[in-house]
Order: structure tokens, then sequence, then C-alpha cells
């Protein structure tokens, strides 16, 4: 405000009382203390003792001859010609003209993060069948409907299984989780500490908001 010429500041003394999903939601934008450096540095914050390990030669010679078998399939194999570029393409239009199409599409993201199958795949095929604008909606519905699904498995698991899958983390995850809610759900899906699913079964564990997991997800 300006009194005279001068400049100065002025307390608000009557601010509108806001409900607590917007001023939560709001604090995703503009928070109350610094928190993305809290969340990188659980990256860094476990530390073992470095023990010698024999190189796994045997999973190796498994994924180096997966490789070979799949490069002598499509080398000597009708392959090659059949799975093009425009022959996927036209897979995929055909696809997305189903009625059930959407359904699929969006189920089939819970079992993918579960499995640990590329998502992205699923979002670029559904963008191929869809179009942009409704490929990109039904991806982010199959999105948040699997976070929402891993969030229930979570409450029903034991605290035991919850620790063995989150692994050495898990104390890190919770403490951070706990205290900033849908602002940490926001930033561990945009630097992700642990695969998808596990994030959502430890979020449903401690019995985190449902919503905060949904809207974090969704952001």
């Amino acid at each position: 405000a300006s009194f005279g010429g001068e400049r100065t500041l002025k307390p608000h003394e009557d601010l509108k009382d806001w409900p607590e999903a917007i001023a939560e939601l709001a604090a995703v934008a503009d928070p109350e203390e610094p928190i993305a450096p809290n969340i990188l540095s659980l990256e860094r914050s476990y530390t073992e003792e470095k023990t010698y390990q024999k190189p796994a030669w045997g999973r190796l010679g498994v994924i180096v001859l997966a490789f070979a078998a799949l490069a002598a399939i499509w080398r000597f194999t009708p392959l090659a010609g059949i799975v093009t570029a425009e022959n996927t393409i036209a897979w995929a239009h055909d696809f997305g003209s189903r009625w059930w199409a959407p359904i699929v599409t969006i189920l089939f993201y819970t079992p993918a993060c579960f499995v640990m199958f590329p998502r992205p795949l699923i979002t670029l095929f559904a963008v191929v069948a869809f179009g942009p604008w409704l490929g990109a909606l039904y991806a982010l519905i199959g999105i948040v409907f699997s976070a929402a699904v891993t969030y229930f498995v979570g409450k029903r698991m034991k605290r035991d299984t919850v620790r063995r899958l989150a692994g050495p983390k898990l104390d890190q995850i919770v403490a951070v989780l706990k205290k900033h809610g849908l602002l940490a759900m926001t930033l561990l899906r945009l630097v992700p500490l642990a695969p998808f699913a596990i994030e959502s079964i430890v979020a449903g564990a401690i019995r985190m908001k449902l919503w905060h997991v949904v809207a974090g997800t969704a952001i």
C-alpha cells in the first residue's frame, strides 16, 4: 500500500477460510517449506556395506539367448514383413474402433504396474488408437485407477509384507508421506524412488488419504 508517497506492507486481517482440500492443492504449487531436497535426499540416504558379488553370468546368458532368439525369429520368419509400422498403426486403429477398447485400455494399466510393464508404451498405443485427446484421457484415467487399486492392496497387506516390498527406504518414504501428504505424493511420482505400485502400496499401508494418492498421481 502507498501512504503519502511512502510504500509499506500491511498484513491481511480478514483472510478467507479456504477448505482443507483447496489449501492442500495450492500447497503443491506454493509449499510452506522446501521439500524437493528432502525427497531427493532419500535417494542417497541409505548406505549399506559393499560386499563382493560374483557376476550373474547365468542371468546374462539367458538375456543374450533371448535376444538371439528374437533376432533369429525376426530374420528367418515372415514376422518382419507382418510387424511393420503401417500394420501396427492399422491394428491400433481397428482396436480403437471397438466399443470396449477404452475399458480394456484403462484396466490394462493395473496389471501392467504390478508386472513392471512400461506404462508409456500403453499410453503411446492409446494415443495411436484413440487420438491424442481421448488417448491421453484414457491413459490418465487408467493410471489414476491403478494407483487407487494398489492403494487398497496396500491397506490390506501386512506390515512385514509391505516392508519386504519397499526395502530399506520404507521408513524414509513413510516419514515424508506422513509429513507432506499430497505434496510428497506428487513429488514421489515425479522423482520415483520406488516402482509405481510400491509407492501406492506404501501409501495404503500407512492409511494415507486416498484423494492425496489420486490427486498426486494425476498431477
